[in-house]
């Protein structure tokens, strides 16, 4: 009678839990769980981040071929200034105070090919982390909806473990009320509370199971809180054969048009390195203007061939 009571009071004691849990916990739909979790896994934002640094390569590489400015300014202050003997007096020559500001300009003509294999290279790596994105989406989708419905299968198995407590318990009250009657046995008391007993233990596993199931799935979606699904099991069917599938996958698996860019990256660096050795040289046109206190001039070198 004793071990009956002490497990009625730990089973009253985890529905207490159960029950404040599912109070506290977000409830989300399969739509709602995909969308946060494309919007704030941890795994979903990196990716992303990957993309922005490639999209950013591609620019960098192009803006080889834009002009390029230079501006410089200086400042020098004289202690004192010298002065030209004019006979009958002298003049001072230049001020104390001197300012200098120089501006230069250069647009590349022609690199050997390196700028435009740069480019290249930049936007497959664009599309190598685009391709990666789409794959750690996909995955994501998938993670989510496998643990979703690993979910709604753990509510089911704590509904079924709380309606059988529920029934032996309700059967181990009659029993105990029949027995004081005298119409049954203590034997048969005793068998009806040792079945409850030995049911209680489950429901308070599944339970826990489910609450584990929760945190995972919570982190998988990087919630800040504990999560709860809603929605019905049901069953999908694929109207699809073999030959259908391998053709499906072959045309939308991001890792195979992953893998056929990686072969283009790993090239790209030779083109790279071979685009200024095979020509020799490259061209760039220079300007510079210059302006000071007391100057201003404007120089032009035309077309620089620098080795």
């Amino acid at each position: 009678m004793r071990v009956f009571l002490v497990m009625l009071v730990l089973s009253a004691a985890m529905a207490a839990v159960g029950e404040t849990g599912d109070q506290a916990a977000v409830a989300l739909s399969l739509e709602a769980s995909v969308l946060y979790g494309l919007e704030h896994s941890t795994a979903a934002r990196l990716a992303r981040l990957d993309e922005d640094i490639a999209r950013t390569q591609v620019g960098q590489a192009g803006s080889l071929a834009l002009p390029q400015v230079t501006l410089d300014a200086a400042y020098r202050r004289l202690d004192e200034l010298q002065e030209i003997d004019l006979g009958e007096g002298s003049a001072p020559l230049g001020s104390l105070d001197n300012y200098e500001v120089t501006a230069g300009v250069s647009q590349l003509l022609y690199g050997g090919g390196q700028v435009g294999a740069a480019l290249r290279a930049a936007r497959l790596a664009r599309d190598h982390a685009d391709a990666a994105r789409r794959a750690t989406d996909a995955g994501l989708v998938r993670d989510i909806t496998v643990q979703f419905y690993g979910l709604l299968l753990a509510d089911e198995r704590v509904a079924v473990q709380a309606a059988s407590v529920e029934q032996l318990r309700s059967y181990a009250q009659q029993t105990e009320s029949r027995q004081q009657h005298g119409a049954v046995s203590e034997f048969e008391l005793l068998t009806a509370q040792v079945r409850l007993a030995n049911e209680q233990p489950k429901l308070i596993e599944a339970r826990n199971q489910r609450e584990l199931a929760r945190v995972a799935f919570a982190t998988l979606l990087n919630h800040p809180g504990p999560v709860a699904v809603t929605g019905l099991l049901e069953q999908v069917s694929l109207d699809l054969n073999q030959e259908e599938m391998t053709q499906l996958a072959l045309d939308q698996r991001q890792e195979l048009r992953g893998s056929s860019i990686r072969v283009g990256l790993r090239i790209s660096p030779v083109r790279v390195a071979r685009g200024g050795p095979r020509c020799g040289r490259s061209s760039i046109i220079t300007g510079r203007m210059r302006t000071s206190s007391c100057r201003t001039r404007m120089t032009g070198n035309g077309i620089g061939m620098p080795g």
